[in-house]
């Protein structure tokens, strides 16, 4: 079983295997600091997307053990005593400079927290070919000047604002609802043309043990939720075809641990963009 095989996870998740894949071919160690970051893009959503959202956060929100599981980095983890002590990894930090990616960011939310850890949890499913030194997050990236750094901690501090009035009750039910009314109701979505002009571009930038910076470039046409996932998802399919018998894995898997460059060579192919190169 190959879950996450659309916009949420491929771009991530093959990204940063495409990135360990450059690093290590350089012989430059392996990934400690990582992040993803949205550079653009534009696309819709669809009322069924927004019902997935709102049971998330309805389950978070009214279910302790369910919260502790989706707050914990490693909850995808196949072995979670496995799993390297790294300190606190939150989802929703707030504002920050990123370091690494050399500009300011805010959380990527509501899909980063899925992601990571579904890259985390093709570290572990690889054998821990990333490093055992991850720390991933994925970001929106605002740019580096002093307006990026006002902008980052104005929307930094709505988006915790955000997260946490969708975690208590009442104010989680009330704005559950206020979303619901506004939001295309289920089995509708953007239109035709809408999803054709849709796009996304972004960047995943690491640091490696050796102290080398290097940067994947992702980026593909197309509505992100819709037509960019199509591809992704068929492509996916298309790789499953492809494998030989006993050529990969089996249990639940993600798209980079089950077919991995195979999957990675089929997306370019088909027009998506996956780049890596070294930083100065």
């Amino acid at each position: 079983i190959v879950h996450s095989a659309g916009y949420d996870s491929i771009p991530s998740d093959l990204g940063v295997f495409d990135l360990a894949a450059r690093v290590a071919a350089d012989e430059a160690g392996t990934l400690t600091d990582t992040t993803l970051v949205l550079l653009g893009g534009s696309g819709g959503f669809g009322g069924g997307s927004v019902e997935s959202l709102l049971g998330v956060l309805a389950a978070r929100r009214d279910d302790p053990a369910m919260r502790a599981a989706l707050d914990d980095p490693y909850t995808l983890s196949p072995d979670r005593s496995a799993e390297p002590d790294l300190g606190a990894q939150p989802d929703v930090p707030g504002a920050r400079f990123d370091a690494v990616a050399e500009q300011w960011v805010i959380p990527f939310v509501p899909l980063g927290p899925g992601n990571a850890r579904m890259v985390r949890r093709s570290n572990a499913l690889l054998g821990y070919r990333y490093g055992r030194e991850l720390r991933y997050q994925e970001s929106i990236g605002l740019g580096s000047g002093p307006l990026s750094a006002a902008a980052a901690r104005i929307g930094g501090a709505g988006l915790q604002a955000l997260d946490w009035a969708v975690t208590h009750k009442p104010v989680g039910a009330l704005l559950a609802g206020l979303i619901r009314r506004r939001s295309p109701p289920a089995g509708d979505g953007p239109s035709e043309e809408a999803r054709r002009a849709g796009s996304f571009r972004l960047q995943i930038v690491t640091r490696t043990t050796s102290g080398a910076r290097y940067v994947e470039d992702v980026a593909a046409q197309g509505d992100p939720g819709y037509t960019a996932t199509a591809l992704m998802m068929g492509q996916t399919g298309l790789a499953e075809v492809l494998t030989s018998p006993g050529g990969s894995p089996t249990g639940v898997l993600t798209p980079a641990a089950a077919y991995g460059a195979t999957l990675l060579d089929r997306l370019r192919a088909a027009g998506m963009t996956f780049e890596s190169r070294l930083l100065p």
